[in-house]
């Protein structure tokens, strides 16, 4: 774009909001309406509804963020696994008793692996309508997948800084678990985009902007 058009655009916009086609109030309103949202993804818990190792890195990240972030909603989500209650309630029940007001928390505790779960989280979020950005709140070698699935869908991601845990993990584990991603990221990209396919899609945010 040319240096010399910008002033016959602003021109324009300035026009349109005199005549009242554009509300300069009414942006800001809808601006300072989005909110963060820390998507935790959940991981295995035991028998008795403790967090994994996993797990608990992950919780701890999100504390970590949501306190520096007072403002930021935190949404758990993972259903039930191999053992013990859902995921998402698990993460619940430790954000309460780490002095996160129930008010801040929107479970989805359905989701039984990554994509399912950010599919799920979407359908939560556009009905809420106040999602500025997704704070994605998950093992650091898991961060890519969950984040190029959000964007996928239209949402703004942020990766923050999460403990590590690969100090737990032998090097054959850590092998395992990276290839793992490197071969699901693709996939499940592809049927993330398969099921959109021919289907119209609005944006998150308020009016489906």
């Amino acid at each position: 774009m040319r240096a010399s058009a910008c002033p016959k655009i602003a021109g324009r916009i300035w026009r349109l909001v005199r005549e009242g086609l554009i509300s300069l109030d009414t942006c800001a309103a809808e601006a300072s309406f989005l909110r963060d949202y820390v998507i935790i993804f959940g991981a295995g818990v035991s028998a008795e509804g403790r967090p994994s190792p996993v797990l608990q890195h992950r919780i701890d990240g999100a504390l970590a963020w949501a306190r520096e972030n007072p403002a930021a909603m935190l949404m758990p989500t993972g259903g039930v696994g191999r053992q013990g209650p859902a995921e998402a309630e698990v993460v619940r029940k430790i954000l309460i008793e780490a002095g996160i007001v129930p008010e801040r928390i929107v479970a989805e505790a359905c989701g039984r692996d990554t994509l399912e779960s950010v599919r799920l989280c979407d359908a939560i979020l556009r009905r809420r309508g106040d999602c500025g950005r997704i704070v994605c709140c998950t093992s650091t070698y898991h961060q890519p997948r969950c984040a190029l699935l959000f964007r996928l869908l239209g949402y703004r991601v942020l990766l923050p800084r999460m403990p590590n845990g690969w100090g737990r993990l032998s090097a054959m584990k850590y092998a395992r678990t990276v290839l793992k991603e490197i071969l699901a990221t693709p996939y499940d990209a592809m049927l993330l985009l398969a099921t959109r396919k021919g289907t119209a899609v609005e944006p998150p945010g308020p009016g489906n902007r």
